[in-house]
């Protein structure tokens, strides 16, 4: 995680600090220092940045999706070709949650293969729903099942009812 993501984190009015602190042991004052511009994130201890990262990624919505059908995706990292878009294949393994944007309606997504380079995608989030099963990771990466829309919509994901 960023440095970037970690300051827009803290700077969430959904945070929990006192959670945060007791979690991390960093002290309110810390964190609200933090949180104020009264501290400098670049005085903060590699132990501290560990800290917070921890935190704020276990709290990281993590669904993995299972492609079913072909899916067309706009690319968001283009250094390989000009093609604004491409078609999501059931050869492509790891599809992961990276992001939630747009209130839930969009979806940035990471796509890799054995070997292969990070790919990222965003798509919008029923047309992705339609072409994949969603697994979602409880305590460990080896342990997944398949997620209901009420653990979607609980991590954030805009789901009507259809």
């Amino acid at each position: 995680m960023k440095i970037e993501q970690i300051k827009k984190n803290l700077l969430s009015k959904e945070l929990n600090i006192l959670n945060l602190s007791e979690e991390t042991g960093l002290s309110r004052n810390v964190i609200y220092g933090l949180r104020k511009g009264e501290r400098d994130f670049n005085n903060l201890t590699l132990k501290t940045i560990k800290s917070l990262e921890h935190y704020f990624e276990m709290r990281k919505p993590v669904f993995k999706f299972k492609l079913k059908d072909e899916v067309i995706a706009l690319v968001v990292e283009n250094d390989a070709t000009n093609e604004p878009m491409e078609i999501l294949t059931t050869y492509d393994d790891n599809v992961f949650l990276e992001e939630v944007a747009y209130n839930g309606n969009l979806l940035i997504i990471s796509v890799t293969n054995k070997g292969e380079r990070v790919r990222r995608y965003a798509i919008k989030t029923l047309e992705l729903l339609k072409h994949a099963k969603v697994l979602t990771r409880k305590t460990s990466k080896e342990e997944w099942h398949e997620a209901s829309v009420k653990e979607m919509q609980d991590a954030g994901l805009y789901i009507p009812t259809i």
